[in-house]
């Protein structure tokens, strides 16, 4: 048994207690308990990357200048990562921690299993030493506005603390709006598109160093019509060192592969109308919107939502949000709310009523384009 006291408090432990004035290197998990509050635990498998593993994306740059400016800094350092799943986010978040390891800097993770009360969680993060990485990963999934604005305080530049903070997040749009473009809490903003044939190429000579051109040139070609993912590619991988060749695995395995043709990709042609009840004045909009702005934001109904501009009404700033019912080859917008602009007192939500359809626009000639790809490189 061992007794720790602080102040006019004293803490009763099981076993040896060690007192320490900082945290050793190593990788450490958030914990919450409603009795205890929160702590830190040491995780054997650590956060960081084996010199064996090969790392792909040519990134190392990026962290060079992550290295510098926190070394330079007398404050925290903000790193952003944003983009699709299986781009990367999570692996270069582990070279960063990877790197400032060099500089005796433990990383600290925080996940959904980290969460009591969020303004408590700051408060705890806050106490931890300078000089450490501490990672949320997929934070917008994971903390809900309210949450975000709990720990804006964290991340101020103004903190006489100094460490470094990394987010990821696929979904831009749900993050606060107060970190993005603000430079003093996240002085990094590094976006993850998807793959392009550069990295095609990398990964599969990487992978399959007998690959044949013609194979090559055709995975590489994939990357003008699909979405792609290094989730994706290792999918191909596996399948090709057993004997199937790509087209056979495109057509066959649970790829999820999207059509990246940018005019005609997940976009709804909109038409939206908003009826002043008071006035009585109807405006009529129509536009298009991409179908990235949906996303299931409540996995128990499963609804979909999606916000729309009202030039009318603000176009920066005013939403429309709703969620989408299919209608045929439609989809109409259930109980949508229009949210006017803080600063337009003279709006209010409650006297505007709003209707939406959205239709897709067709997706042309993916499917054409691959069969036509097929054969040009020797497929049957």
């Amino acid at each position: 048994m061992s007794i720790i006291s602080f102040g006019s408090n004293f803490m009763v432990l099981d076993g040896d207690a060690k007192v320490m004035k900082s945290l050793p290197k190593g990788t450490f998990h958030v914990t919450f308990s409603p009795m205890s509050g929160y702590g830190l635990e040491k995780l054997e498998s650590e956060f960081v990357i084996p010199e064996t593993q090969h790392v792909f994306g040519r990134r190392d740059s990026k962290v060079d200048m992550i290295e510098d400016s926190y070394k330079d800094s007398d404050r925290s350092v903000g790193v952003m990562l944003t983009g699709e799943k299986g781009i990367g986010k999570t692996l270069f978040s582990r070279m960063v921690a990877t790197r400032m390891r060099k500089h005796n800097m433990p990383t600290i993770i925080v996940d959904g299993m980290s969460i009591g009360d969020a303004s408590g969680l700051a408060n705890f993060l806050d106490t931890l030493p300078d000089d450490v990485v501490i990672m949320f990963d997929e934070y917008e999934k994971v903390f809900n506005e309210e949450k975000q604005n709990a720990l804006l305080g964290l991340f101020d530049g103004t903190s006489v603390n100094k460490r470094m903070y990394i987010i990821t997040a696929n979904n831009t749009y749900k993050l606060n709006d107060y970190i993005k473009g603000r430079p003093g809490r996240f002085l990094f903003d590094i976006k993850f598109n998807f793959l392009n044939d550069k990295d095609v190429e990398e990964y599969l000579n990487y992978y399959i160093p007998d690959i044949s051109e013609s194979e090559l040139g055709f995975a590489k070609k994939l990357a003008s019509i699909y979405d792609l993912n290094y989730d994706m590619l290792n999918a191909l991988v596996r399948m090709h060192k057993i004997g199937y060749s790509f087209l056979e695995s495109i057509e066959t395995l649970n790829l999820g592969l999207k059509n990246s043709d940018e005019k005609s990709r997940k976009t709804f042609a909109v038409d939206f109308t908003i009826k002043d009840k008071h006035t009585g004045e109807v405006t009529k909009e129509s536009g298009t919107f991409n179908m990235d702005m949906l996303e299931v934001l409540s996995e128990s109904t499963g609804n979909k939502y999606f916000r729309l501009h009202s030039n009318k009404y603000g176009y920066d700033s005013t939403v429309t949000y709703a969620y989408l019912q299919e209608a045929g080859d439609s989809y109409i917008a259930v109980n949508p709310e229009f949210i006017p602009d803080e600063d337009e007192t003279d709006v209010k939500s409650n006297q505007l009523e709003v209707s939406v359809i959205a239709k897709p626009k067709p997706v042309v000639g993916v499917d054409s384009r691959l069969t036509n790809l097929s054969k040009t490189y020797g497929y049957e």
